[in-house]
């Protein structure tokens, strides 16, 4: 028997499958995502619906998410000036791309930022 158990059979909402995320736009107003790729609106969503849900945890693991892939969106059309792939064609974690992007003067980091 597994650990978890049938939790379906106590619960039988939880087989029922939801794509639909219901948000205020309480963290990120829905003109600034709205007409943008369509993980990028449903990520922007999933935030506000967690926030205002009082999901706090998993808000800020989900902008921290969004926050890397308009890292990398950004960074993949600087190919000639920055590769935000290592050799393996794998991107590079947060850390590492932070501390590349810190010396060019466009991203300008805030003096408050932390060091990587």
């Amino acid at each position: 028997m597994s650990l978890c158990g049938n939790w379906t059979a106590g619960f039988p909402q939880l087989s029922e499958k939801s794509q639909d995320v219901f948000d205020e736009g309480t963290i990120l107003p829905e003109p600034d995502y709205q007409g943008t790729r369509g993980y990028i609106e449903s990520l922007a969503k999933q935030i506000n619906a967690s926030y205002e849900h009082n999901i706090f945890d998993g808000c800020a693991v989900l902008m921290r998410r969004l926050f890397e892939i308009l890292l990398i969106l950004r960074t993949a059309s600087w190919a000639s000036r920055l590769l935000s792939r290592t050799a393996t064609a794998n991107f590079q974690m947060l850390e590492r791309l932070s501390t590349t992007l810190r010396p060019i003067p466009s991203w300008a980091f805030p003096a408050t930022a932390k060091g990587a």
